[in-house]
């Protein structure tokens, strides 16, 4: 019964167009390659934001800051950097188990993984910018 269905979705698929394949290496496959230059962009414009705002000349940063108490947290001026090695290992590290997850056969939760880090990448953009309008 399994087979027959599949039959019925993979011939749907080659109606609209759309060929599936099965053995596609994974970083070959589309959506890893654009969910990983999406990262990629976002890492960049992060770095871009820190070198624009932070500079070694800085003695310190506020990493937190709140309208009652004032500066809650400060740190030293490359902090804000670590924060994005941070989110690089953890993307690279999530891109690893995706690869194992994916050559066995377990495609959804390989993408779920990398979309995962991708929302993770994006939340570092947004702590990024707003650590560097808080200074």
């Amino acid at each position: 019964m399994e087979g027959v269905i599949m039959d019925h979705y993979r011939r749907r698929l080659k109606r609209f167009g759309m060929p599936q394949r099965e053995n596609t290496a994974f970083f070959d496959n589309a959506i890893v390659q654009i969910v990983s230059i999406a990262v990629g962009v976002l890492m960049i414009v992060a770095l871009g934001v820190l070198m624009l705002r932070f500079s070694p000349d800085l003695s310190s940063v506020r990493l937190q800051y709140s309208i009652y108490f004032g500066t809650a947290l400060r740190a030293q001026w490359w902090s804000p950097y670590v924060l994005l090695a941070m989110g690089l290992i953890f993307y690279l590290a999530n891109l690893g188990v995706a690869s194992v997850l994916y050559n066995a056969k377990q495609r959804i939760a390989a993408y779920s993984l990398l979309l995962g880090g991708f929302f993770i990448q994006i939340s570092l953009l947004v702590s990024v910018i707003s650590i560097s309008l808080n200074n």
